[in-house]
């Protein structure tokens, strides 16, 4: 699926601000060494030239540590504009195959809004109860 110009531009601009905002303070050059690109790949990415891959892209998220929101955009637009799931949600499926068949089997249930709710409900619940955060499921 093509990238739109815009969509590479929002992307590119999101991810510079994240780098220009990070503490301590990233460069270019030091950016790109910790993600194994070179400067003017990340200058292409930053000026919305050239759209990152999926997993680029959790590379750069991974070492911009960006607030939730704009971690949140960030993964959603490229979701968006490649027509597929955010990159998150490859990396971890990718990782633990029993997600598969939990899947299929919500897509064959077809569940309606209010059984996602309590399915959700339960999820914060479990994790609530061992201690954890809704953090810890990403």
């Amino acid at each position: 699926m093509a990238v739109s110009s815009a969509d590479k531009k929002k992307l590119g601009k999101w991810i510079k601000q994240a780098r220009e905002k990070k503490q301590p303070h990233l460069s270019q050059r030091q950016l790109a060494l910790a993600v194994d690109i070179t400067n003017a790949s990340l200058s292409s990415i930053e000026s919305g030239m050239i759209f990152p891959s999926e997993e680029l892209l959790l590379k750069l998220i991974e070492q911009l540590q960006p607030p939730p929101e704009l971690r949140e955009k960030m993964l959603t637009l490229f979701a968006k504009a490649k027509g597929t799931s955010p990159p998150d949600i490859n990396a971890e499926l990718s990782k633990n195959p029993k997600l598969w068949g939990l899947i299929r089997q919500l897509i064959a249930v077809d569940p309606s809004e209010e059984q996602v709710t309590q399915i959700e409900q339960l999820i914060f619940a479990g994790v609530s109860a061992s201690g954890g955060t809704t953090n810890d499921i990403e």
